[in-house]
């Protein structure tokens, strides 16, 4: 094990609000927990690989797949539960303080080995990173009259994407870098100078419901295809 490498953790417990069994179900015919263990072990750029689960089913499969189990507890695996008490809970059971931790999330089903080799080598330069894919979406905030307000442009200015003079990017949910003593000190996965690995939109797909998985399979069999 090579201590200077990034550790991953991914967080994969066995319900989940939106789809039922969601880390188990499956794109392309591969359950989502084992394709995010392929792409983390596919990267060579980790020093290993645990899964946190609080499902027999789910540390079965990750084991097959040549993941670690981190068996958490149920405290940790509610709809309330967030990210942040999960990486904790994983570095205090392994007495982890320093070096990088990744978190790969199984919900962006086509996060690529690739990705993450991007975003362990930004460590040494950012404090904390993340995957995300390039956004040119107007936003806007509804008041309590129902009307709208422009979020990220001024709404009597339409500018054309072309003439648009800044970046904008969505978060994907895909993986997340940071440094453990920063971790320990700030207790949430975004802080110091923030970098970013940008994914093509076509692979930035967060399953969050039924449809998002229907089209996931969809994207699949066109990245199949082409």
């Amino acid at each position: 094990m090579d201590s200077s490498l990034p550790i991953c953790l991914i967080p994969a417990r066995g319900g989940s609000k939106g789809v039922n069994r969601k880390n188990l179900r499956t794109v392309g015919g591969v359950p989502l927990v084992a394709r995010s263990i392929h792409a983390a072990l596919a990267s060579g750029v980790m020093s290993s690989v645990t899964v946190s689960t609080d499902d027999d089913e789910i540390a079965a499969l990750s084991k097959e797949e040549g993941a670690a189990v981190l068996l958490r507890p149920a405290q940790f695996a509610s709809d309330e539960a967030t990210s942040e008490s999960v990486i904790e809970h994983f570095l205090r059971e392994n007495s982890i303080v320093t070096g990088h931790l990744i978190m790969v999330q199984p919900t962006t089903p086509f996060l690529e080995a690739e990705d993450l080799v991007d975003l362990a080598e930004l460590r040494n330069s950012f404090d904390t990173a993340l995957t995300v894919s390039f956004s040119h979406v107007f936003l806007w905030r509804s008041a309590v009259d129902r009307s709208l307000s422009g979020i990220n442009h001024d709404a009597a200015i339409r500018q054309r994407r072309q003439d648009i003079d800044h970046e904008e990017f969505a978060e994907n949910g895909g993986a997340y870098l940071m440094s453990i003593k920063g971790f320990y000190i700030h207790r949430h996965r975004f802080f110091g100078r923030i970098g970013y690995v940008a994914m093509p939109y076509d692979r930035s797909l967060e399953i969050d419901t039924e449809a998002d998985l229907r089209l996931a399979n969809v994207l699949h069999s066109y990245h199949q295809a082409n």
